[in-house]
């Protein structure tokens, strides 16, 4: 199956609220659809003759410390378990036996020391990033940043694009919830029982904005470069939209920005994250700052398109999802096998035998 098959195999077997949070973005949702029809205006121009016996399409994040397989890494991506019960686990699992890059959300539903655990059983030296929303409390904030620090993860993925959630109009019309039964794995017991409180379809605080009211909406650079003097790991942002942002990034001290609109699910009619991607990459030249990306990646060409327009690397989010929901930890790693044999075929096609 293509991703777009794995797709339609999740929105079958879902509910339809279910699937819409996974799949709907913000407004009328034209963001959304940018993301993916960018990478179809991009065309590949193939080099004939060259000797393709030997690719290589490893990658290397973080001065050689971050290592991939492929210049793909799984993102960041809130209640996997709704999809399957086996959720992150099964995900973190699925990207260590790939060799890839597995992104924990601060929202998953297992918190991150039984993540780590089912990682690093498969691949002890698999690579680990926590996706982190800085809360209005630094001492929650912080004490997640010990615990990542404690499990192994390698690298912070701040994300900075929500003072606000987005008007997400298939949640509103669902009156979407989490379900009951799941946990908030990385929130303490009072946290979760304030968010359940506010949760109730319907209303307009429901489970999201109520989410949000826990989370840093005064957030500014000067918070990111007080991340750095509480942690040894290395920090990316993410978020980044504007080339000026890139130099407030390097000045505070940043790793890496990741080009990102969120999956489309904060502000409409924001750029296509393919389209803003060069000029962020251009501003970040001699800064040191590494640019990776997401947003609309449904084929291995879209990877080798996004590489080429200066990306680093790139993060699957919706993919992942759906082939998880469809399923289970088998589908993520058949979904995960094709996009790396897509990959694979697009170089030798195109006459690269590595991804630099």
């Amino acid at each position: 199956l293509n991703v777009d098959e794995w797709r339609e195999v999740a929105r079958r077997k879902l509910s339809p609220p279910i699937f819409d949070y996974y799949d709907g973005g913000a407004g009328d949702e034209e963001t959304l659809r940018a993301n993916t029809s960018a990478f179809k205006r991009w065309r590949l121009l193939p080099r004939v003759m060259r000797d393709v016996t030997s690719i290589a399409t490893d990658i290397s994040l973080l001065n050689g410390t971050a290592r991939s397989s492929m210049p793909f890494c799984i993102a960041p991506t809130g209640f996997q378990a709704m999809g399957d019960p086996q959720g992150e686990l099964a995900s973190a699992r699925s990207a260590a036996q790939h060799k890839l890059i597995f992104t924990l959300s601060t929202m998953s539903n297992y918190p991150m020391d039984e993540v780590a655990k089912a990682a690093f059983e498969v691949d002890p030296e698999a690579v680990l990033f926590f996706q982190l929303y800085v809360c209005k409390r630094r001492e929650i904030t912080e004490a997640m940043v010990r615990k990542a620090e404690r499990c192994g993860f390698k690298a912070l993925v701040v994300t900075v694009d929500v003072p606000a959630f987005g008007r997400r109009e298939r949640d509103l019309r669902s009156g979407y919830t989490i379900p009951s039964h799941l946990s908030f794995g990385n929130f303490s017991p009072d946290i979760v029982a304030m968010m359940r409180e506010r949760s109730v379809a319907g209303e307009e605080e429901n489970i999201m904005s109520s989410i949000s009211a826990n989370f840093d909406a005064s957030l500014e650079w000067r918070d990111i470069a007080w991340l750095k003097t509480i942690t040894s790991l290395a920090v990316y942002v993410k978020g980044v939209m504007h080339p000026a942002d890139v130099a407030c990034a390097a000045e505070a001290g940043v790793d890496g920005v990741i080009v990102s609109n969120h999956g489309a699910r904060q502000l409409d009619t924001v750029p296509a994250t393919l389209d803003i991607l060069p000029h962020i990459a251009e501003a970040a030249q001699g800064t040191g700052v590494e640019v990776l990306m997401d947003g609309g990646i449904r084929r291995g060409v879209d990877v080798i398109k996004a590489i080429a327009l200066g990306a680093k690397a790139v993060f699957l989010g919706r993919a992942n999802v759906w082939a998880l929901s469809a399923a289970g930890e088998e589908g993520s790693k058949a979904m995960l096998q094709q996009m790396k044999d897509e990959v694979r075929i697009a170089m030798a096609l195109l006459g690269v035998t590595t991804i630099d």
